[in-house]
């Protein structure tokens, strides 16, 4: 059986591990070491899923999808972040997460019935988004330093910004982290709407596709 017969599945336990491991980690440069091999990982996994398809957009993010991961593989050699480095990963992988989640989205849009799989893709589109905006927020940070509360060590600050995209993609706002510049608020309001946006737009077209699928059973 192919592999990506679950690419969803592994796309989603790969997004999961971005998110969960290095916290569970004290030493600040295992921290950084950890969030730069999950994030590798993660790079692999979005390849399996774009697999085989030769339309031309496929071949853009599948490209995209190999440097960005050659980029990754040098962050992973050096632990101790680069300043250069430090400023062009955010960038890349912005790019990344935007062009494969695109095959996310695509994918869901078109799926004639929801299965496990599809159940993966979307739990992998609004993580993606959330890892997404987590970039957007290390951009701002690096470029306008002191944009959010809540931050303290620089080793730290990308569990800390996907912590805090998560909870404002919730709209949670538990207050302990927060926008401090202009910039930072309306990244943070644009990041809201996205949240409510996926889950209305993108959770509506999953449930109709299954109660059209229940209906044509019966």
């Amino acid at each position: 059986m192919s592999i990506r017969v679950y690419k969803y599945s592994l796309l989603l336990a790969s997004c999961l591990l971005v998110i969960i491991t290095s916290p569970f980690f004290r030493t600040s440069s295992l921290a950084f070491f950890l969030n730069a091999l999950t994030l590798a990982i993660n790079i692999v996994a979005g390849l399996i899923v774009i697999g085989n398809r030769q339309n031309l957009r496929s071949r853009i993010i599948r490209a995209i999808g190999y440097i960005t991961l050659t980029m990754q593989l040098a962050s992973l050699l050096s632990v101790v972040p680069n300043e250069q480095m430090s400023k062009l990963i955010p960038a890349i992988f912005i790019i990344y997460f935007t062009s494969v989640s695109i095959i996310v989205y695509s994918d869901i849009y078109r799926a004639r019935q929801i299965d496990g799989e599809m159940v993966a893709a979307v739990f992998c589109g609004f993580i993606m988004l959330g890892l997404l905006t987590s970039f957007i927020f290390t951009l701002v940070e690096i470029f306008e330093p002191n944009s959010f509360s809540g931050l303290e060590d620089r080793f730290k600050v990308f569990d800390s910004l996907v912590y805090f995209s998560f909870i404002s993609l919730l709209t949670i706002g538990y207050g302990d982290m927060a926008p401090q510049t202009d910039v930072a608020r309306v990244t943070t309001i644009c990041v809201s709407l996205a949240g409510h946006f996926y889950t209305v737009f993108v959770t509506g077209i999953v449930i109709g596709k299954f109660i059209s699928g229940r209906t044509k059973t019966y």
